[in-house]
């Protein structure tokens, strides 16, 4: 009986081994042809990745051209002692244009900062409310090389308008200078 019994472990076990097996290959073909291998983002040659980089850097070097020529757009390229000047010019035309009338006009210190010289005035002006929140439009345009930081608005003394302080300031690109 012991010859018997070790023949059917035997079968029994070359039948498990064979299922095994099977299973195994199945398994393997399923990895092999139905999970898709990941594809990488990137190519996977040097020159596939260099091209990639020169593009991108192209790209970037074009905005930030776009943003030199925005910050251009809106600064002034002359000395302080000139941006002055052409401000009170520009302040007195926008003035006169909306029947305002200037009572003061004063430069301060300019503020140094990385890549930027700001240089801050003090306008104040007489007239309407309209004619003054007209002038404050003016100084708000896109286009404009002023920029508006404060505006204080009181009644004059005639009560027939408004006296209004308006804090500017001009910015000077310093890579230009």
């Amino acid at each position: 009986m012991k010859v018997q019994s070790a023949g059917i472990n035997s079968k029994l076990a070359w039948d498990v081994l064979f299922v095994a097996s099977l299973l195994a290959i199945a398994i393997a073909s399923w990895l092999g042809f139905v999970v898709k291998a990941a594809k990488p983002e990137m190519p996977l040659n040097t020159h596939g990745k260099l091209l990639v980089l020169q593009k991108t850097t192209k790209q970037q070097e074009g905005k930030i051209e776009e943003a030199k020529a925005d910050i251009a757009r809106r600064t002034w390229t002359d000395s302080p002692e000139g941006i002055s000047s052409k401000v009170l010019e520009v302040c007195n035309r926008e003035c006169a244009q909306h029947q305002l009338r200037v009572t003061r006009f004063r430069v301060t210190n300019p503020i140094v900062a990385p890549l930027l010289l700001e240089i801050p005035f003090t306008l104040v002006v007489e007239g309407k409310f309209l004619d003054v929140m007209a002038l404050v439009r003016s100084f708000e345009k896109p286009d404009s090389k002023i920029a508006l930081s404060e505006l204080r608005v009181n009644r004059a003394n005639n009560s027939k308008g408004v006296n209004a302080s308006l804090s500017l300031a001009a910015f000077a690109n310093k890579e230009t200078k």
